[in-house]
């Protein structure tokens, strides 16, 4: 149930398991990072939650021995409810804030591991079969988790992660770009050079499994700013060029609408202003965001 700026509610989605009569709005609404409509209604559809879940950590020699076990893994058709990657400084930031983890202290990367199934047995063949083919692409110890308590370590740690690496330094930018799967590698030796190219620390973790990283940039100075958005531009480029999207999960905001047109055409720009037009004509809702007042602007760079 939405409410548009004129007042009129609309009842979007269906009840039934498929449907397909007129557009599909509550998609529509569902993408338009709060421009279109106010959401006061929503009705999820629930799945089934699988009875067992069996957890593991891969730990490997370096980032693309770790990057490259994940496109391995999921080319050999195994589907891990959670494939999360780190790398050596996000492990190395964990343990100088003393965290309660069991990633081993030189670890240079790490990748975090679930299934989920019908029964224990079942998902802990499925997390050995990974560990097989972690075997084939230099994988140098497995962690298990045997308890909860150890699960618990395992996550708690993966939860921290943003904060912990945070402490490292005064500035952090963070950045959600998406390749497809069988590109992280590039995509993790790419972010490797641009560090060294603009003379900034650089680091990335994240959902691995949906080809999803969040790339961080940290900065002691912020006369350095410059650089830091170089960096960025060039970062955005090369995720375009790999197949990829410019977010995965926090949207286009304010700070990336300068980037837009790496990703679409201005044609395609100016039909989503031409929407937001018909149901915002003011633009009263979340005015600025994901498409400027001024289109011209977000066609640019």
């Amino acid at each position: 149930t939405v409410v548009l700026p004129s007042g009129s509610i609309l009842q979007l989605g269906k009840s039934t398991h498929k449907g397909v009569t007129g557009y599909d709005l509550t998609s529509l609404m569902c993408g338009s990072e709060g421009t279109l409509a106010l959401t006061t209604k929503v009705i999820l559809k629930l799945l089934p939650k699988l009875k067992a879940e069996q957890t593991g950590l891969f730990i490997f020699p370096n980032e693309d021995y770790a990057a490259q076990c994940v496109s391995a893994i999921l080319q050999n058709g195994l589907l891990p409810k959670c494939l999360e990657y780190m790398d050596e400084m996000c492990i190395s930031a964990l343990h100088k804030q003393k965290i309660d983890s069991i990633l081993p202290k030189k670890a240079k990367a790490a990748l975090l591991i679930e299934f989920d199934a019908h029964s224990i047995k079942e998902a802990s063949n499925l997390l050995k079969n990974a560990a097989l083919i972690a075997k084939e692409n230099g994988i140098i110890k497995t962690i298990l988790a045997n308890n909860k308590q150890q699960k618990d370590k395992i996550w708690n740690a993966r939860r921290l992660l943003s904060e912990s690496v945070k402490q490292l330094t005064k500035f952090k930018i963070s950045e959600d770009v998406v390749v497809p799967k069988t590109n992280i590698p590039l995509l993790v030796r790419k972010l490797r050079e641009l560090g060294l190219k603009y003379d900034l620390t650089t680091c990335a973790f994240g959902h691995a499994g949906d080809g999803s990283l969040h790339v961080q940039i940290l900065f002691n100075n912020w006369n350095d700013r410059h650089k830091v958005e170089n960096l960025l531009k060039e970062l955005f480029k090369i995720t375009i060029d790999l197949g990829g999207t410019l977010t995965g999960e926090h949207g286009i905001g304010i700070a990336k609408q300068a980037f837009l047109n790496l990703e679409q055409s201005s044609e395609v720009i100016l039909l989503q202003q031409q929407i937001k037009n018909v149901f915002d004509p003011e633009g009263r809702l979340n005015p600025g965001k994901f498409l400027p007042i001024d289109i011209s602007e977000s066609i640019k760079i």
